[in-house]
Order: structure tokens, then C-alpha cells, then sequence
């Protein structure tokens, strides 16, 4: 794997230079100098970079389980999180309908309506 090969890989995944640092476990200024040919690149990090681009044509049916599971633990945590917070505006209303209840029946105390 050359430099333009690096520099394909990260434009064909929309990787930045940090997003393939972060997979294969090395600094922005290692990938920059594989880029511009000032550094060579291990197997190790040509290793990690297949099994990037094969995991993300080939996705393994149980990782794609579990993001399906995670995904869906966050919609319902957002969930619950959006029903409490539905709740409690609920009771806020219910509390200031019941000043504004307070407040008329004290207003209207005593006074006749007139005709």
C-alpha cells in the first residue's frame, strides 16, 4: 500500500486523516507522513486497514445485530428521557391551571354578576 492507496482509502470511506489514525491506532502525523511518503506504513496498520475495508463491505451479521441493539437502546433511553420530561411539563400545567382556578374563584368571590 502506497501513498495515493492511503490517501484513496481514507477519500473512498470519507475518512479523514484523524478518522484513519483512529482505526489504526497511530497519530494524525503518522498518516500524514505515509500520505506525502515520509514514512513507510507497517503491516500492522496495512493489516488493521484491510480489516477496516473488509468489515465495512462484509459486515459481520453479529455486528450488525448489535448496532441494531444499540441503536435501538438509544431511541428508547431518548425515549424514556422524552416521556419524563412530557410528564413533568404535564404537571407543571396541572399546577399553574389550578393557581389560575384559585386565583378566579378568589376574584369572582363575593362579586354578583351584573346584568
Amino acid at each position: 500500500m502506497n501513498r495515493l492507496d492511503i490517501k484513496e482509502f481514507r477519500k473512498k470511506y470519507n475518512l479523514t486523516q484523524e478518522g484513519l489514525a483512529n482505526i489504526v491506532g497511530t497519530t494524525i502525523r503518522a498518516v500524514q507522513g505515509w500520505e506525502q511518503g515520509q514514512r513507510k506504513i507497517s503491516q500492522s496498520a496495512i493489516k488493521l486497514i484491510e480489516n477496516y475495508e473488509n468489515n465495512v463491505l462484509n459486515p459481520d451479521i453479529t455486528d450488525i445485530a448489535l448496532y441494531d441493539v444499540q441503536l435501538s437502546e438509544e431511541k428508547l433511553k431518548n425515549a424514556n428521557k422524552r416521556i419524563e420530561l412530557l410528564e413533568e411539563l404535564v404537571e407543571s400545567y396541572k399546577l399553574e391551571i389550578n393557581d389560575l382556578k384559585n386565583e378566579l374563584l378568589k376574584f369572582t368571590k363575593g362579586k354578583t354578576i351584573q346584568k
